[in-house]
């Protein structure tokens, strides 16, 4: 999926959680050729509507880190919430220049 240039709506992924757990952590693996990632911002949000921000976007620093090869990131924002229904990850580029693809998406459920 293109991943807009300077575009602070950027693209919503949604995906469906099937396994019921109680959530005490997810995790989130994003693969994407874009040249920067601190160009991106990206929120995640949970079927109860909860979000939380997982890259902070231009003021996150790590210019020259790349998420090519894939790179996990993880939240506890939604500790206790059930983890089926439908997810939405929203990823935008907000800084001009560089684009890229999200090419691979992997989401983990630790829970009970």
């Amino acid at each position: 999926v293109d991943i807009p240039d300077d575009d602070s709506d950027g693209i919503n992924v949604d995906f469906d959680v099937n396994i019921d757990k109680k959530i005490e952590w997810v995790g989130l693996t994003v693969d994407s050729n874009h040249t920067y990632a601190r160009d991106l911002q990206m929120y995640l949000t949970s079927p109860d509507k909860t979000i939380t921000r997982i890259i902070l976007g231009k003021n996150s620093g790590g210019k020259k880190y790349s998420l090519k090869n894939g790179f996990r990131y993880g939240s506890v924002a939604f500790y206790g919430e059930d983890s089926a229904g439908t997810w939405k990850l929203n990823i935008a580029d907000i800084d001009v220049d560089d684009i890229g693809t999200l090419t691979k998406l992997k989401f983990e459920v630790f829970g009970y």
